[in-house]
């Protein structure tokens, strides 16, 4: 007997994609990690990539027009599409398990009614490999127990520290005021100074990774608007570096959020931009492109540069907090982080492009206000 799962996970984020058009292009279609197929509500097919047709053992052309449980191989299967198409169409999604003819390998089936600007009503069918998805919900659940742990020790580390930094500062701060004869001693003090309010700022960094949460205060807030304070912010450093920044901004696009946290979002990822053309030595012109734009449900920031790129063996870890392949003393790998935690808390995506060696594309997409 097929029952319905309340604890699977659901691909939330390939049903948000269908929603939002019923046309998919055909290679992105095949290039999903999920056996997919479209379905007329009567439960012929209309439409399935390539996944499908290797776990039907059916060339295409002999899948489309047929109903979907009469091309399934495994009785269950067989019996759930066919109760569901003839007697509960009316619901909107639906997660189910079941198993294959030898009985090793479970599938995960979902079923989620989609429909489009021009009215074409489709059902899309998802089906999954449950024992990839376990192993990655289990690796999911490790990697935010670690993060959790490293967010507690960071949390600490800055408490601990400062209190001495604020003491230190503020000494070196009255030494510079009431002056010195000693010119040695007043570049000393001014050298302390520098780094203490470096590492300042290296504690308030631990503080919001130890936070792991934006501000609580969101309200609507035109994208276009502060990203084109970020980029001002920065115009001294890179006319001093030559670097020119090109924007495309559409004003008007609002996101529920606040201005500290998307800045804190532009601010990371322009400087990753400098840094990365600071270290490229294969071209003249150094370019950041920074874009605000619409599409459809979603806000999307991308920030460009042609800089050194992202190397292939370690675009894993690129989001891992305190890993970075910067010098010692330009930074401790927190950025990145702070940025994927903040996009994450406002229900949006994280993700970048790169051609190692030549460029990189960074795009954060947040749902749009309504």
């Amino acid at each position: 007997m097929m029952e319905k799962s309340n604890d699977l996970l659901a691909t939330h984020e390939i049903f948000s994609i269908l929603e939002q058009s019923c046309e998919i292009n055909n290679f992105a279609f095949d290039q999903l990690p999920y056996l997919l197929i479209f379905s007329d509500t009567q439960g012929f097919v209309v439409k399935a990539n390539s996944q499908a047709c290797e776990y039907l053992y059916l060339p295409r052309k002999q899948i489309l027009g047929k109903p979907i449980f009469t091309l399934l191989k495994d009785l269950k299967s067989k019996d759930f599409f066919f109760d569901f198409f003839t007697n509960r169409r009316d619901q909107q999604e639906l997660a189910v398990q079941t198993y294959i003819d030898n009985g090793e390998e479970a599938l995960l089936w979902q079923i989620k009614y989609i429909k489009s600007d021009t009215n074409c009503e489709l059902y899309a069918i998802i089906g999954t490999n449950a024992a990839a998805l376990k192993k990655t919900y289990q690796d999911a659940m490790v990697k935010s127990s670690t993060l959790t742990s490293m967010a507690t020790l960071a949390g600490g580390i800055a408490h601990e520290f400062n209190n001495p930094l604020a003491i230190i500062e503020v000494s070196a701060e009255h030494i510079l005021q009431f002056g010195s004869e000693n010119k040695r001693l007043t570049k000393h003090t001014q050298n302390v100074l520098n780094h203490c309010r470096r590492m300042t700022q290296i504690v308030a960094n631990l503080r919001k990774f130890a936070e792991r949460s934006p501000s609580i205060e969101t309200y609507r807030i035109d994208i276009g608007f502060v990203v084109h304070e970020a980029i001002s912010a920065f115009e001294k450093q890179t006319k001093e570096q030559n670097i020119t920044i090109a924007t495309a901004l559409e004003y008007g696009l609002e996101i529920y959020g606040n201005n500290k946290d998307i800045r804190t979002i532009l601010d990371e990822l322009l400087n990753n931009s400098i840094y990365a053309l600071k270290q490229q030595e294969n071209t003249q012109k150094k370019q950041i492109a920074v874009k605000a734009f619409k599409q459809a449900d979603q806000v999307l920031i991308q920030i460009a540069d042609n800089g050194i790129g992202i190397a292939a063996s370690i675009e894993k870890r690129v989001f891992d907090p305190f890993f970075t392949t910067k010098e010692i003393g330009q930074g401790i790998g927190l950025g990145l982080s702070l940025v994927y935690n903040i996009v994450q808390m406002l229900k949006g995506e994280t993700r970048f492009e790169s051609n190692p060696g030549k460029d990189c594309v960074f795009t954060i997409s947040i749902p749009a206000a309504r």
